[in-house]
């Protein structure tokens, strides 16, 4: 071993003679200050620069033996990088390890925002960037009914299909479908499923290859043939276990006898993201699947169409070349296409009208778990921070002692890689529970959406990417700071972290807490538009309503037998004990949909983008208005005498009045309805009949007189109408022997349905803001803490000379407070700027809604009373004459 320089040695015995540390401890001294000297010595500095370096031995001697001089790992001379590395990792396991609250702390902390990112993440590409699993995904296009007046979710008919798909120049192939809900097995014991009724080419298109037996139907199959079934890949494998015997099996379906021809490929469900197809029939089954279905009728509009474009035709190009069929449809059947136009959309498994709210939902959880992903990151730098300035003094002796700027980023960074390394393996484990959690949570929530969350390893690896890097990024900016500084008079200072670092510190707190401030506002908006639509008065009895859907099959013997066939379900379902009251509608009271007509009223134009006033209509039946509880403002209700053939009469809503006929009398003033001019006999008050709607919009009710549709909808009112599922389908059994098993089906629990967006979005965004509000809080404790730890001279002096414990208390107190006040001044300002991009989903609560400011204030005002008052605490512990003698 060489020997130290005479200069040198002499320092060294000097420096362990002064600082008077046990014999034993002063020998390890000894060997370590021996070999940083020599390593310096190796590096090519001289004797003179260590000792200008290192200082003078009387200023260094009494900090030893608080200053930890880490022993230099001996490693042979001439060790490559991979060797350094490895030494620099497993000291930096030692020194975590040293303080295992810090390092367990600091990997939940970093878990939470990897794990939190990956869940939101996988969401994101399982709704809008993972491609759908079919050939050429780019080429198809959703092609849809542009209504106007608005989406009323009507479809098209047999005619405009074939119509459509004669468009070859622009379509290569186009594929009808309708979606359906069918009983498998007996009739009153088999499970609903979802179905799908699909071109005989629609696997094909889709470039699909069948799993067991074929897919695609007989082209030539014609309308009311038995038809046969494809099973989807995990309807086969759940109901029947993956029996491949099942290709050519019958199956009763809706108590028809059907043959299983196919089993699709695994992971393709249908089309459509989140609502799983379990089996598929010939589009020729949709008669006698789709009761009321009539493939010569151009009003009959079930279906939607998917189809793929030609080489080099766009999305412009489709759409000008399938509105010229639509102008001539329009011209071959007015009535039932009048300014019909069709959409052209890529085909990305949502459909049309729900793919820009999507975007947006999805636009801002990325935004909010990009933000507790750096809350979680601040709060780690700022935890690296604080422990890099506490060790000031190491660094210094290490710098003194020889030690290059690049072994100390080393040293500094391993820290930081191996925290990093921590918190992602916690984060893969973090990511996996919260996904099933999140799986389950949307099942029950959105009453039967399906989506498959997965946990996505390349979201997963990025999002432990970018941690890697704010972590290393957090590490390196103290580091920096400590090279700046001169070892010598990092020695002689009285230690603790610098002014310079608490206002780094103060500044990531600050930053934690104003971005928890903005993720709690949106939390807290989410939740006031959640309670709002809950307890809010929808205009109708909603807690006393259930709605049945019944298919009318008029055996081919028209409107009369259907009317006969509805009479007789109405009649038995009157008789049921505890229902006071059955109305019919030819849809629920409250839904998604939309159902424009085109009105005349005189002395009033139509808007200016429009050829035409369209409202909504309702059919309904007699004592609508007082079965679903819907008051009546001027006028009546309708009654038996007007489904007798009498002149056409409406009831219009309040909204109807208030917009076109304002402070007049409605009652008894006439308008045209689809062509038909009918008088007014009665006003309704405004009801919530569109869920999404903030505001009720007018709507016109006309009485079904002479125009039953084939699928009506009974409203049952009743105390509790969720007691009487079974009853009903009993009673609707017995009326009406060979009809499909029947659903009573609250119409609250359809507006609880309907809040999916306020619910999932109160919950993800919600249990992230906990999560921030959380790390601002254990961030605020920590730099309020290390304050108190680096004042403790001043606060003791405080005391010394006559200060009060109270004052101590009262100082720190202020000190929380400030940096809390500012974060939430901070975020609050960022909130009122970024939350009107929430309004589309707060259902009518405005997104500057002063309560909501007001309680995340108290809520974060509690949380910087909580997170100062403990280390306030300790602080009024402090004993004068223990500080002022350096203890």
């Amino acid at each position: 071993m060489t020997r130290l320089p005479p200069s040198l040695q002499g320092l060294v015995d000097d420096v362990v003679a002064r600082s008077g540390v046990e014999p034993g401890r002063a020998g390890q001294i000894r060997a370590d200050l021996e070999q940083h000297l020599r390593d310096g010595l190796d590096a090519g500095r001289t004797p003179e620069e260590l000792i200008a370096r290192f200082g003078r031995a009387e200023d260094v001697a009494p900090m030893l033996a608080e200053a930890a001089v880490p022993r230099r790992a001996t490693t042979p001379r001439g060790d490559g990088l991979l060797r350094r590395l490895g030494t620099d990792l497993r000291l930096a396991v030692r020194n975590l390890l040293a303080s295992p609250t810090l390092a367990v702390t600091s990997a939940v902390v970093l878990a939470l925002g990897i794990g939190a990112n990956t869940v939101v993440f996988t969401v994101v590409n399982e709704l809008l960037l993972a491609p759908l699993p079919v050939a050429e995904p780019e080429t198809l296009v959703d092609v849809w009914p542009d209504v106007p007046g608005g989406n009323s979710f009507l479809g098209f008919s047999w005619a405009d299909v074939q119509a459509y798909r004669s468009a070859e120049a622009v379509l290569a192939e186009a594929s009808p479908f309708a979606g359906l809900r069918v009983r498998v097995g007996p009739e009153d014991t088999g499970p609903d499923v979802t179905g799908q009724l699909v071109a005989p080419s629609y696997f094909s298109m889709l470039g699909l290859e069948p799993t067991r037996g074929r897919l695609d139907f007989p082209p030539d199959a014609a309308f009311g043939e038995a038809p046969s079934a494809v099973l989807s890949h995990a309807y086969w494998t759940e109901a029947y276990g993956g029996d491949a015997g099942v290709v050519g099996r019958t199956l009763r379906i809706d108590g028809r006898p059907v043959t299983v021809q196919g089993v699709a490929p695994e992971g393709f469900s249908g089309q459509f993201i989140g609502f799983p197809v379990q089996l598929w029939l010939p589009i020729t089954a949709a008669d006698p699947f789709l009761d009321g279905f009539d493939p010569d009728d151009p009003s009959s509009k079930p279906f939607e169409m998917i189809a793929r474009l030609r080489p080099g035709v766009t999305l412009a190009g489709a759409q000008e070349a399938l509105n010229r069929v639509a102008e001539r449809l329009e011209a071959a059947h007015p009535e039932a296409n009048r300014g019909h136009r069709v959409g052209v959309t890529r085909t990305t498994g949502l459909d049309h009208s729900l793919q820009a709210g999507v975007t947006v939902f999805a636009a801002i959880l990325s935004g909010v778990s990009g933000m507790v992903l750096l809350i979680a990151c601040l709060n780690v730098g700022s935890v690296l921070l604080v422990r890099t300035m506490s060790r000031e003094r190491e660094m210094a002796v290490r710098l003194a002692l020889g030690a290059g700027n690049g072994r100390l980023v080393a040293a500094l960074v391993s820290e930081a890689v191996v925290l990093a390394a921590a918190g992602t393996a916690l984060g893969v484990w973090v990511a996996v529970r919260l996904n099933a959690l999140l799986g389950g949570l949307v099942r029950r929530l959105s009453d039967g959406l399906g989506l498959e969350l997965a946990v996505d390893w390349t979201v997963l690896s990025l999002a432990a990417a970018a941690a890697f890097v704010a972590v290393l990024a957090a590490a390196a900016a103290p580091a920096a700071h400590l090279l700046r500084k001169s070892p010598a008079g990092a020695l002689r200072a009285r230690g603790g972290p610098t002014r310079a670092g608490t206002r780094l510190r103060t500044a990531l707190v600050v930053g934690q807490v104003a971005v928890s401030v903005v993720l709690i506002t949106a939390t807290g908006l989410f939740v006031r538009a959640l309670v709002a639509g809950v307890q809010g008065d929808p205009g109708f009895d909603a807690d006393r309503l259930g709605t049945v859907t019944l298919s009318l099959d008029d055996g081919g013997e028209g409107p009369a037998a259907r009317d006969a066939t509805l009479r007789t379900a109405l009649e038995a379902l009157e008789r049921i004990r505890g229902v006071d009251g059955v109305a019919v509608a030819d849809g629920p009271v409250v839904g998604v949909a939309r159902s424009p007509m085109e009105v005349d009223i005189a002395g009033v134009l139509p808007p200016p983008d429009q050829d035409a006033v369209r409202v909504d209509v309702r059919r309904v039946g007699a004592g609508y208005l007082g079965t679903v509880g819907i008051d009546v403002r001027a006028g009546r209700d309708f009654v038996r005498a007007d489904e007798a053939g009498g002149p056409p009469v409406a009831v219009v809503s309040q909204a109807f009045v208030d917009r076109y006929w304002p402070g007049q009398e409605a009652v008894g003033r006439s308008f045209a309805a689809g062509g038909t001019t009918v008088r007014v006999v009665g006003v309704a008050a405004d009801a919530r009949y569109v869920v999404q709607d903030e505001t009720p919009d007018p709507l016109v009710y006309l009485s079904l007189a002479g125009r039953t549709p084939g699928t009506v909808v009974l409203t049952l009112r009743s105390t509790s109408p969720e007691t009487l599922t079974g009853t009903v389908r009993q009673v609707v059994a017995e009326a009406l022997p060979g009809h499909p098993a029947v659903e009573l089906r609250p119409a609250r629990r359809t507006l609880h349905v309907a809040l999916f967006p306020q619910r999932i979005g109160a919950v993800l965004v919600g249990g992230m803001g906990l999560a921030a509000l959380f790390l601002a809080a254990v961030g605020l404790y920590g730099l309020v803490q290390f304050t108190v730890s680096r004042d403790r001279h001043e606060l003791g002096v405080r005391l010394a000379l006559g200060g009060s414990r109270s004052d101590l208390l009262a100082v720190v107190l202020r000190k929380g407070f400030a940096l809390v006040a500012a974060g939430t001044a901070l975020g609050a300002a960022l909130a009122l700027v970024a939350a009107p991009a929430l309004r589309p989903f707060l259902a009518g609560v405005s997104p500057r809604d002063p309560g909501t400011y007001a309680a995340v204030v108290l809520v974060f005002g509690a949380v910087g009373l909580l997170a100062s008052w403990l280390p306030a605490r300790r602080a009024g512990r402090i004993q004068p004459s223990s500080v002022l003698r350096g203890e």
